[in-house]
């Protein structure tokens, strides 16, 4: 097993700070809309597809110019190794962006981004000037951690009515709603997840040699790998929510199923790449 570790904009943040308790890293961000009430009647109705909203890391930390353990030895220059490390780290968190990895005991890493829009009041404390206190709120605005690297699961050939696991999306947590969706040639395909009804179709025919590539990430529709040619995005239905695919993790972290109908008879590929996505880091 791997020791944790936690980087900011690629620096460790141990070579910097002691961290004062264990950062919250594990929070769930709330899910957004209220269920509607009704006069006259008990409770409320609860709506369906509630999304989350924005995320939030908290990090509570120990700015110091000497090894908390030692007395500060004769002629000490610690009071100015705590003003270099404190511009660091305020350099670190007021970046436009800011990327965290959280490095896990088994060794995977799982990324967040966010954004301070707080005020960062550092605060000193402790042996003169050379301590300091910071406490720094991280808004994410994707709620979701992630991989670091897309996994891709085919291109799986499908018969009308066929289903697969995808499994290398097993032990995702959250929705992935940023899927790049590639059909191979064929008639009317509709892509579904069974277990949550999130669905992707293209009523139209992908001749041979071609392909329909569906971004959900970029919003964006085209010819993918295969002979160029202009898919009619009129032609394109999804649903229930805005984003032209999402891939909601299933019970117990097995891996996704699917499910590709199309006309014309045989076999039609589908791939899908992405990165899992976690409630938590």
């Amino acid at each position: 097993m791997s020791a944790e570790t936690l980087t900011v904009n690629g620096v460790d943040l141990a070579t910097l700070v002691y961290l004062d308790e264990s950062p919250k890293l594990f929070t769930v961000p709330a899910r957004r809309g209220d269920n509607l009430v009704i006069p006259g009647r008990h409770g409320a109705l609860k709506l369906p597809r509630k999304l989350f909203t924005t995320g939030e890391i908290i990090l509570s930390m120990r700015i110091l110019g000497h090894d908390p353990d030692q007395p500060f030895p004769t002629g000490s220059a610690a009071p100015q190794e705590f003003h270099d490390r404190a511009d660091q780290v305020l350099r670190l968190f007021t970046a436009e962006q800011i990327t965290i990895d959280h490095g896990r005991p088994d060794g995977s890493i799982r990324r967040a981004v966010g954004e301070v829009t707080d005020v960062l009041d550092l605060t000193r404390s402790g042996n003169g000037e050379s301590a300091g206190k910071l406490s720094v709120s991280i808004e994410l605005t994707d709620p979701f951690w992630s991989d670091l690297f897309s996994v891709t699961a085919g291109p799986h050939l499908f018969s009308t009515g066929g289903t697969q696991a995808l499994t290398g999306f097993a032990g995702a947590t959250a929705p992935m709603d940023e899927l790049v969706v590639t059909f191979g040639p064929g008639s009317n395909p509709q892509l579904t997840q069974p277990s949550s009804g999130y669905l992707l179709a293209y009523d139209g025919v992908i001749s041979s040699g071609r392909e329909l590539q569906v971004n959900s990430g970029t919003w964006s529709v085209g010819s993918g790998s295969g002979t160029a040619w202009t898919p009619d995005v009129t032609k394109l239905r999804f649903g229930p929510e805005s984003r032209f695919f999402t891939l909601q993790p299933e019970p117990g972290g097995v891996a996704p199923t699917v499910r590709v109908t199309h006309t014309g008879g045989g076999q039609m590929s589908v791939t899908l790449s992405g990165k899992r996505k976690y409630l938590t880091g």
